[in-house]
Formats: C-alpha cells, sequence, structure tokens
C-alpha cells in the first residue's frame, strides 16, 4: 500500500508542476483522477454516461481483486484454524473451519465469473 501512496504522491507533485512552454508557462493537460479523457467534448449526455459507465467498470474490477485476496485469505486462515482444530479440538469448532473455508472459496469463485460490460 505504501508503494501505491508513494505513487500518487509522485503523480500529483508532477500534475502540479508547470510546464514551461518557450515564453509561456501552461499547466499539464491531464486527468488525475483516473478516467479517460479525449480531445472530444464530454459534456453531453452521451459523455457523461461513458464517464460513469468506465468509473463502475473500475469500481467492478477493484471487487474483484479484493474478493480474490479476501477469499484466498479465508482459506488460509481455514486452514490455519483447522491445524489448531487438529491440536486441540475444544478450542476451535470444525464447523467454524468448514464454514470459513467455504466462505472463501466462494469468494474466489465469485471473482471467476465473468463480467459483461
Amino acid at each position: 500500500m505504501l508503494g501505491r501512496k508513494f505513487y500518487l504522491f509522485i503523480v500529483a507533485i508532477f500534475y502540479y508542476l508547470p510546464v514551461h512552454a518557450g515564453n509561456t508557462v501552461t499547466k499539464p493537460r491531464a486527468v488525475f483522477h483516473g478516467l479517460p479523457m479525449s480531445d472530444q467534448n464530454k459534456s453531453s449526455i452521451g459523455g457523461i454516461a461513458d464517464n460513469t459507465f468506465e468509473f463502475f467498470k473500475n469500481i467492478g474490477q477493484i471487487f474483484k481483486g479484493a474478493s480474490i485476496t479476501v477469499g484466498i485469505g479465508l482459506v488460509l486462515f481455514g486452514i490455519l484454524q483447522y491445524q489448531k482444530y487438529r491440536n486441540n479440538p475444544a478450542e476451535t469448532s470444525l464447523s467454524t473451519v468448514i464454514v470459513i473455508i467455504i466462505i472463501g472459496i466462494g469468494l474466489i469463485a465469485l471473482s471467476l465469473i465473468p463480467m459483461k460490460y
């Protein structure tokens, strides 16, 4: 996570640095929030809809990645709980271990469902 924050910090610095073009100082033409921008006018209804669609497509990709990460984490946690159950069955119930592993596998399977755009 520190790498991502550092990357955003560097991008912000270069975004706000002025660009010297000849005798004039201008701001770079870029979009900091990550949405694509073309040279067309995006103030029309279709342009707004395109930007909104791209935003939610990116949100879907974030949820997909988070689902894989949490699913793998839950499966590994379930395996650790199973090892704890094997050492002392009174400490952890087997049903808890099974439920954790099933939820982890479900999250991984959920992320493998193709998203239609």
